[in-house]
């Protein structure tokens, strides 16, 4: 029967005997290690790895086996592996030294391939790791021995740092004590303090020794046990002291590699953490805003530190019960560096964990960014003039005013301030559609200055987030070939082209529909809270970027009720999807009614028929050979189901643009429907058919020569601007950028000399003579006409009229051309008494103030 080793009685005497202890434990082990020759083995097996490069990390091995010769419990053996140090003699002298066992790998392979040969030799029934730089406290081992002999059912205890690091040095002393803060509020295997028991941990294979060199193996080993129903113990009183010496560089290294390791495996921040990491990334950007637009903006940086030290308040509690305030508040700045450092870390994971998941990502990832480009400066999207489609300066006038009002940020009513706005430059959209698209043009602006360059590349952006998300959708459920089809030909469909080389709204909606169905399957195969969460947050998006997007509102329930078996939707999910459908129901009614701006009118044709315009009819046809009950296929489904069906209701939906939102599904379907075959002969004649059938075109923007025009003139200027086609928006839209806003008032002559609705109906001439045209020009205080001739068979009348009125006009006289464009000024003062400008939209009246 073996007798108890001396420290063990000593201990078990009590709290009062353990000073005694502690003094003469190390006399009493040399004693029963010199006489004890019995075979049975250690109740613990202390691994230690380590790799050493200089003479300090021979010391901190030094250390850490003295601290174990003062250890209560003394039931153990030790095993130093070493990982291929490069300098194997000082460590094997120093173990030798102590008494401990010493196992050297022939070449260096991370710590996780030294514990495995450790362990391998161990012969203790439990495993005690322990870093080669952190010193036990002298009751750690006695800890992890009382409580696997108190649970049997435990298979892994894992402790913490203390709050005495022996490291002097403010990024030392920081570091490690913030590495103590972590390690006792966090809930994950930690082979710096923690044990497991060799049965579970040979069973398991060990640590992984493919994980990037250093990694988080021990993290990855504790999800590991987990998942097949291991228990893990978290005990705070297990403590080791750390005395490792921290530099600038060594702790963004640490940090970065740490948290992509955690994020390669699928660890996240804390709700905490994460805001904190983004406010601290913000914070940079924030500094910039407020040194390019002063103002208020100044604020912004301070607010986003003082939020993150409220966010983080536990833990400058802690450094300062560890030290003192004013070493905390230096520390401040090191936590912004660690922070900053993890979300990095965090990116890289992320980025490496999609490279793992498929080699093929991130080349085509860069293959589509190039396309992109590519189609963009070869369509002349750089050099054109917002002539793509009438409704395109209003999109980009819109975000314009957003941009100048966050710069500028004035006194008084918005409203106000933007019917001022609107009376200067009269192309503004924000109420016809919701602010979301113009919001994030401005955000854009903010930080890259408006104009035709930074908007285009703002396209750009959209369209190679949305394509890499689909590129995500496809391929969980499609081979590589079929998902770079897809993606080749969803940039080949006009419908992608014009809206990539427009700044137009409809390619954020193409994103909003991808990621929406990307998390609608993530819902659907895993039932994720986090991915109805994203659910909800796409689909207010849509929302709140395009009326027509409410095609995408019915389609969660329609996912929800096709899946087999069902889903049940807690009564919070549902109270939620309310709320989102209501949100654009609130903006139109306050607009002016849902059936007049959703266009709920059965006069109107429907346009069900577009859906093959898209891709093409051959590609309808795949999509139907699609249909089955996968979750993608259940999605795509959904998505073509609710577009058809909504937009028979609400027959506002009568353009190629509007049906965007639907090009995924089908192309998806599609793929869906090729890849069911398996006859090279038959998926040959099926892809000939959709090639066929195919839509393909390449669209080309042209330059009109309006910003060509605006610089012959004299600026700030009284403008009104006559075109026979769609020449108002974009010169309104290059006046607009040519001149600190807002400058000039561009005065359009389908607003003053006649009216009509947004889309031209309801003509109505309001000037029906020369004589009308100049008393009208006159009343306005007007200095400078624009006329753009462009060829068209059917000029409105107002513009003959004005062009009949400036001609052989005495009072009047060219002062600059391009192309079709003429512009006239003023050389004779007005005959009629001035009047104000006023302009009326969405029901708000606009009237400009001409007092003196």
């Amino acid at each position: 029967m073996e007798m108890p080793m001396p420290s063990v009685i000593l201990a078990e005497l009590g709290l009062g005997l353990r000073p005694i202890a502690y003094i003469l434990v190390p006399y009493l082990r040399f004693s029963v290690a010199e006489t004890q020759s019995s075979p049975t083995p250690p109740q613990l097996s202390v691994i230690i790895p380590i790799h050493a490069s200089e003479h300090e990390a021979v010391g901190s091995l030094a250390l850490v086996l003295r601290s174990l010769k003062a250890s209560l419990f003394q039931n153990f053996e030790v095993i130093v592996a070493d990982d291929g140090s490069l300098m194997g003699d000082e460590v094997r002298a120093v173990v030798r030294e102590a008494g401990a066992k010493s196992l050297r790998l022939n070449r260096r392979g991370g710590p996780a391939a030294a514990i495995n040969a450790a362990a391998a030799e161990a012969k203790a029934g439990i495993l005690v790791f322990l870093d080669a730089e952190s010193s036990p406290r002298p009751d750690t081992l006695d800890r992890f021995a009382r409580k696997f002999d108190g649970d049997r059912d435990l298979d892994a205890v894992a402790g913490s740092y203390d709050q005495n690091p022996a490291r002097p040095g403010l990024i030392s002393r920081f570091h490690n004590l913030l590495h103590s803060f972590v390690r006792q509020r966090t809930s994950t295997f930690w082979a710096g303090c923690g044990a497991v028991r060799r049965a579970r941990f040979q069973a398991l294979g060990g640590f992984d020794e493919n994980l990037p060199k250093p990694s988080a193996d021990d993290v990855e080993f504790g999800i590991r046990l987990c998942e097949v129903g291991g228990r893990i113990d978290f005990d705070r009183e297990i403590q080791v002291t750390s005395h490792r010496a921290w530099s600038l560089p060594s702790m963004v290294q640490t940090d970065f590699v740490e948290r992509a390791a955690s994020a390669a495996l699928g660890r996240r921040f804390k709700i905490s953490g994460s805001i904190s990491a983004t406010l601290t990334v913000s914070t940079l950007p924030l500094i910039v805003l407020a040194l390019l637009h002063g103002g208020p903006w100044r604020l912004l940086p301070p607010i986003s530190l003082a939020a993150i030290a409220l966010l983080n308040r536990p833990l400058l509690r802690f450094l300062a019960l560890a030290g003192n305030w004013h070493e905390t508040l230096l520390c401040f700045p090191l936590l912004l560096v660690y922070f900053a450092s993890c979300a990095a870390g965090a990116l890289g994971g992320l980025a490496l964990a999609a490279h793992r998941r498929d080699r093929f990502f991130w080349p085509s990832v860069a293959g589509v960014a190039l396309a992109l480009l590519a189609i963009q400066i070869a369509s002349g999207a750089y050099q054109a003039e917002f002539t793509g489609y009438p409704d395109e300066p209003a999109h980009f006038v819109s975000g314009l005013m957003v941009y100048d009002y966050l710069t500028t940020l004035p006194r008084g009513s918005p409203i106000a301030w933007a019917g001022q706005y609107y009376l200067h430059y009269p192309k503004v959209a924000i109420g016809h559609w919701p602010p979301g698209y113009y919001a994030l043009e401005a955000v854009w602006w903010l930080f890259l200055g408006p104009s035709r360059t930074t908007s285009m590349l703002l396209q750009w952006a959209i369209g190679v987030a949305a394509l890499t998300a689909l590129y995500r959708l496809s391929r969980a459920s499609l081979s590589f070939p079929i998902t770079a089809v897809i993606l080749a030909c969803t940039i080949a469909t006009p419908v992608f082209q014009q809206s990539l080389d427009q700044t137009m709204a409809d390619l954020c909606c193409l994103l909003w529909s991808v990621l929406l169905m990307l998390a609608l399957v993530r819902l659907l195969e895993q039932q994720d809270r986090t991915a109805a969460v994203w659910v909800a947050i796409w689909l207010v998006a849509a929302a709140m970027t395009k009326g027509t997007v409410v095609c995408l509102l019915p389609v969660p329930v329609l996912a929800l009720l096709a899946t087999r078996p069902r889903i049940r939707v807690p009564l919070r999910w549902v109270a939620v999807a309310a709320v989102i459908v209501l949100m654009p129901a609130a903006w139109y009614l306050w607009i002016g009614g849902i059936k007049a701006w959703g266009g709920m009118y059965a006069t109107v044709p429907w346009s069900g028929a577009l859906a093959g315009n898209l891709a093409g009819w051959g590609c309808v046809v795949l999509a139907v050979l699609g249909l089955q009950q996968k979750p993608l296929a259940i999605v795509a489904e959904s998505v073509m189901i609710s577009t058809l069906g909504v937009s028979f209701v609400v027959r506002a939906v009568h353009e190629e643009r509007h049906w965007i939102i639907a090009l995924p599904a089908i192309l998806l379907l599609a793929g869906m429907g090729i890849s069911r075959f398996r006859s090279p002969l038959a998926v040959g004649a099926l892809a000939a058919m959709a090639a066929m059938l195919f839509p393909f075109s390449w669209y080309r923007e042209s330059s009109t020569g309006y910003a060509d025009l605006v610089r012959q003139l004299h600026r700030p200027a009284r403008m009104l601007v006559s075109s026979t086609s769609i020449g108002e928006g974009p010169w309104i839209a290059e006046t607009s950028l040519a001149e600190k806003r807002p400058s000039s008032f561009v005065v359009r002559a389908s607003k003053v000399l006649a009216e009509e609705g947004w889309s031209g109906e309801g003509y109505r001439l309001l000037t029906g003579s020369r004589d009308a045209v100049l008393q009208r020009l006159d009343e306005l205080a007007l200095d400078t006409v624009i006329l753009d001739s462009a060829p068209n068979p059917f000029p409105p009348p107002h513009h003959a009229l004005l062009t009949d009125a400036m001609r052989d006009n005495p009072g009047w006289q060219p002062c600059g051309s391009f192309r079709y464009l003429i512009a006239y000024c003023r050389v004779r003062p007005p005959e009629f008494p001035r009047q104000p400008l006023h302009l009326n939209i969405y029901g708000w009246n606009f009237e400009e103030d001409i007092r003196p």
